[in-house]
């Protein structure tokens, strides 16, 4: 039992970030840009393991206009209004606040294909020392 691998890569390996689209849109985009270049359409799917209809599905869908333009704006404009130090919780709360009812999950997740992260503030270590305070007793001995 080899539990470890799968498809021949280790469990913990960190993978390539998604660019905002499915693994299977982008093979299609793969696709169609070598059917162009003149290569026959069924080996290339057969090569890719991509299925006649998931590739004109995935076609379809690159056509149409992206439904999440005007929140990613938003998101965009809400980020950059604040410097990057507002995360998801709190542009999810501003998007409220302007009207938009949209999940937080949603938020999330448009945040981290827009490729915006919230700064990280470092916490400085605790210290009660406040200098010299007060006299000191002169040594009499």
């Amino acid at each position: 039992m080899n539990a470890t691998y799968r498809g021949g890569l280790p469990k913990k390996v960190k993978r390539a970030r998604r660019q905002g689209r499915s693994h299977r849109a982008r093979k299609a985009e793969t696709v169609r840009e070598m059917v162009s270049g003149g290569f026959r359409l069924d080996l290339l799917l057969e090569t890719a393991r991509l299925a006649r209809s998931t590739y004109y599905y995935q076609l379809k869908q690159l056509g149409q206009p992206d439904k999440d333009k005007e929140l990613k704006d938003e998101i965009q404009a809400i980020y950059s209004e604040h410097k990057g130090n507002y995360g998801y919780r709190r542009i999810h709360l501003e998007l409220r606040n302007c009207g938009y009812t949209v999940n937080h999950k949603k938020v999330q997740c448009l945040i981290k294909v827009l490729g915006l992260s919230d700064r990280i503030r470092r916490k400085r270590k605790y210290s009660s020392y406040q200098g010299e305070i007060g006299k000191k007793a002169k040594n009499l001995i």
